[in-house]
């Protein structure tokens, strides 16, 4: 299943008590699948996400389904929040924001996918920069580029922001900081589904020390 699917506005029927649980597959996998938590505390992909945060101490933060059917609309441009007041705070260079809490977003593609109409991923390189969650939502390219995107700069390479729309092959990840813009195209009636599964770990504040809340139950 697909984790949006399942309805997670209030717990009016204990749908968020379960998830909480790690009770939906959706919401956490890897507890039903011994595969999944292979992967999950695989030596390789811990070594991947000490790299990605350079942070030698990393923590789980959740797992889920991010399955995508055919004819799937499309998911709109977005990032995530860290919390901590790091969070709509303005442009920051690369040194500090590797100071600042973060959470690195792992998105394993068995099948891989292609840039059009197979539910692909498509990111804002350099956009995690500018730590603007709130304002970096759009539903589609076009509001995008007119609106966010527009004048703005890479803050290393000077070259103007652009989208990017990946094509992988069996088998890829994407590693996405938690800042970095992102959204889905859509997934054409005459495709197959395109599965995947998201890991997310982060780092703590360099400052304080202080490791911000998981949004799962941890994997024991």
């Amino acid at each position: 299943g697909g984790s949006q699917k399942v309805p997670q506005s209030d717990d009016s029927a204990g749908v968020l008590t379960l998830r909480n649980h790690g009770v939906f597959a959706e919401y956490f996998p890897a507890g039903h699948m011994p595969f999944l938590m292979d992967v999950l505390t695989h030596p390789q992909m811990l070594a991947l996400q000490r790299m990605c945060l350079g942070a030698e101490e990393i923590y789980f933060d959740h797992n889920q389904l991010l399955t995508r059917p055919p004819g799937y609309v499309g998911g709109g441009w977005h990032s995530h929040k860290i919390g901590g007041g790091y969070d709509d705070v303005g442009m920051t260079d690369p040194e500090s924001y590797r100071r600042q809490p973060n959470t690195n977003l792992t998105i394993c593609y068995p099948d891989g996918f292609e840039a059009e109409d197979d539910a692909g991923l498509k990111i804002i390189r350099g956009s995690h920069l500018f730590r603007d969650p709130v304002g970096c939502r759009s539903p589609d390219d076009d509001t995008m580029v007119r609106g966010w995107l527009e004048g703005k700069m890479h803050p290393v390479t000077g070259e103007p922001l652009v989208i990017d729309h990946l094509s992988l092959s069996p088998g890829s990840i994407v590693c996405c900081l938690s800042h970095g813009a992102h959204g889905v195209s859509p997934k054409a009636p005459d495709r197959s589904t395109r599965w995947s599964t998201l890991y997310c770990y982060k780092k703590a504040d360099y400052e304080t020390g202080l490791v911000l809340p998981s949004h799962a139950i941890p994997p024991a």
